[in-house]
């Protein structure tokens, strides 16, 4: 298995090396920390999904 965890990503990625080929994706601390962000984004569409003809 080898991780990859970059400084500043959003993501952390683990490979493991078997057959076939597996990778696992989670949120690093800096990835959660964008919920704060994007959460007022996600309640704006939902007060316009009619507008902006989203699908529920």
């Amino acid at each position: 298995m080898v991780a990859v965890a970059r400084r500043g990503r959003p993501l952390h990625r683990k490979v493991y090396r078997q057959v076939p080929p597996k990778v696992e994706y989670s949120l690093t601390g800096f990835g959660t920390s964008l919920n704060t962000a994007l959460a007022p984004l996600g309640e704006w569409g939902e007060e316009h999904m009619e507008r902006i003809g989203a699908l529920p």
